[in-house]
């Protein structure tokens, strides 16, 4: 067989391992599901909202000028 062919099968060979451990470890992530809501994180009747608005108390922009390109 020559150098090319060997190549070629180890990268064939390198993917379906990837492919294999990457689906064993996506197995073992049983405890993750989505939802659309954080209900399940919140004890019940231990978060009251009283106001529904947000206030934002400090505002920072910083502006820094874009170079010139001077190439013509």
């Amino acid at each position: 067989m020559d150098l090319g062919m060997m190549i070629v099968i180890a990268i064939i060979i390198g993917i379906i391992g990837g492919f294999i451990g990457a689906g064993i470890l996506k197995g073992q992530l049983y405890s993750v599901h989505r939802q659309a809501a954080a209900a399940n994180y919140i004890r019940k009747d231990s978060f009251v909202l009283t106001e529904n608005n947000d206030r934002f108390l400090y505002k920072k922009v910083d502006k820094t000028p874009r170079p010139k390109d001077n190439k013509k």
